[in-house]
């Protein structure tokens, strides 16, 4: 992910990947985000273009929360979320064009 303007990447089950950016984003700080390991931030500059470059995460343990499992009917909750659609998602289409740059 870069710090800036938006470019990303997805790694492969090996960890690796491709950062294509223009050459004019040079000064600019890419992080790289893993669950398990530390966020890691460097800039563009440090990295060989053209080469692969080798970047070492340090791990980081993450607590998560409780998770409670129960048995229940599947088409009981089909049914239930199916009653309850209209409550919880709206009838509006499209986008409020006051969230865009320069619209009030």
């Amino acid at each position: 992910m870069c710090l800036g303007p938006s470019i990303g990447s997805v790694s492969n089950s090996d960890g690796e990947f491709i950062l294509k950016f223009p050459s004019n984003l040079s000064d600019v700080q890419i992080g790289i985000k893993h669950i398990g390991y530390k966020n890691y931030n460097l800039p563009l500059s440090r990295l060989q273009r053209d080469e692969m470059n080798e970047i070492k995460m340090s791990k980081e343990a993450i607590q998560i929360k409780e998770v409670i499992i129960n048995k229940k009917d599947p088409l009981e909750l089909l049914r239930g979320a199916m009653t309850r659609i209209n409550r919880n998602y709206s009838s509006k289409t499209g986008y409020d064009d006051r969230l865009l740059p320069g619209r009030q």
